[in-house]
């Protein structure tokens, strides 16, 4: 996958290359190195944990009627969360990507086209959004789609439909957002919309008690 120097082969080849290094690194201002082995390891580890406890949380769940209205209003509750957390998670690799690595000038003023260099560093803002959730949801698609569900296979488009558009999004609003207050201060955006989606779950899953059980005060 190195490609010729320049292309959007090789910018993709260099941005996963820091991708892989920053992900080895815990706190900003140290010295950046790979993942070890170990960590790898147990990543893979808990990868494997979370199939057998997605096997046996959709194998338990098949009585479920997915046209109940509470189970949408859930599901619509947990995508409108992660759709939040995303755009909070995006902001702060966009502001990463555009302005705080401080190489995106060089690469500006060398030969390299404008397009493949935007393009690149969005396709990976959307990969690096999009990358945890597919880390949680995966192992219950693949669950449900080995017990003849297949359907539950549209999470990684959905999954990756959502993040392509959140972090086009979100560079569209760290461009206005950096000219307006900064970069420090749109990194602190970020943080705080975060703190918003947490709280609004919060809400809303005390909303959803509050309707489940007068729903069945009213059934009785």
């Amino acid at each position: 996958m190195s490609g010729q120097a320049g292309s959007r082969r090789w910018l993709l080849r260099h941005e996963l290359r820091l991708l892989w290094f920053s992900a080895g690194s815990g706190k900003r201002g140290k010295p950046q190195r790979r993942p070890g082995l170990a960590g790898l390891a147990l990543a893979a580890l808990a990868w494997l944990a979370l199939h057998a406890v997605a096997f046996y949380v959709v194998s338990s769940s098949t009585s479920i009627d997915m046209r109940d209205p509470r189970v949408l209003v859930a599901v619509t509750a947990l995508l409108y969360g992660s759709m939040t957390f995303m755009l909070s998670s995006a902001l702060k690799s966009s502001v990463l990507v555009l302005f705080e690595r401080g190489d995106l000038d060089l690469l500006l003023s060398s030969p390299l086209p404008s397009h493949s260099i935007f393009s690149v560093r969005l396709g990976m803002v959307a990969a690096s959004t999009a990358a945890l959730y597919l880390f949680f949801l995966a192992p219950f698609a693949h669950a449900g789609a080995l017990l003849g569900h297949v359907r539950w296979l549209a999470v990684y488009p959905v999954l990756l439909g959502t993040a392509t558009v959140i972090a086009c999004s979100a560079m569209l609003m760290t461009l206005g957002l950096v000219r307006l207050i900064g970069a420090r201060r749109t990194r602190i955006v970020a943080q705080v919309i975060g703190a918003f989606a947490g709280a609004s779950i919060f809400i809303l899953s005390q909303l959803f008690a509050h309707f489940s059980r007068t729903m069945e005060t009213r059934a009785a």
